[in-house]
């Protein structure tokens, strides 16, 4: 992990960067070649800097990223008020034509790191009456030629967000 307040990365990984907090920003990135800008200062440090918070990196495909990213939030800000999910990829290819590895990373980043943060933060920080959005695509509902992948893991998130709204409303998150 790269932990720094003047972290930034290139404006195509930044795409990738979810905020985990209104009132102190934190960033999270999804892969481990976006966290490979660490040391440059740019747009996300610049924001997290006017808003007086920090910034986290977190590759979204590590599954210990997670608890990492619960324990940071709890320990600098003593929790965490609204979580976007935002961190996305592609791997573009016709089913046919798609290797194991190009399915398995899109579903880990743009699926599986949002079901593994949701239920670190649930589980911790995540503060009752907070919320939790959850950036999705109509690729998830309707499908796009050659994005198999990537419609399982937005359609996915459409699901997992519908079924953990009724789990979640006692919390009023």
């Amino acid at each position: 992990m790269c932990e720094s307040p003047e972290t930034s990365l290139s404006p195509a990984s930044a795409s990738s960067a979810f905020a985990l907090s209104v009132s102190n920003l934190a960033f999270a990135f999804s892969s481990a070649a976006a966290l490979s800008g660490c040391a440059v200062a740019g747009p996300l440090s610049q924001v997290a800097r006017e808003v007086s918070g920090a910034v986290l990196l977190a590759d979204v495909s590590d599954p210990g990223a997670a608890a990492h990213v619960a324990s940071e939030l709890s320990h600098r800000h003593g929790g965490v008020d609204i979580v976007v999910h935002n961190a996305g990829i592609t791997r573009d290819k016709t089913l046919a034509r798609m290797s194991r590895e190009q399915w398995d990373q899109v579903l880990t980043v743009n699926l599986a790191g949002v079901l593994r943060i949701t239920e670190a933060i649930l589980a911790g920080p995540m503060r009752d009456h907070g919320r939790i959005v959850c950036l999705s695509s109509i690729a998830g509902l309707a499908g796009n030629v050659g994005q198999t992948n990537y419609a399982a893991s937005k359609g996915g998130v459409a699901s997992y967000v519908r079924a953990l709204s009724a789990e979640l409303a006692p919390r009023a998150i």
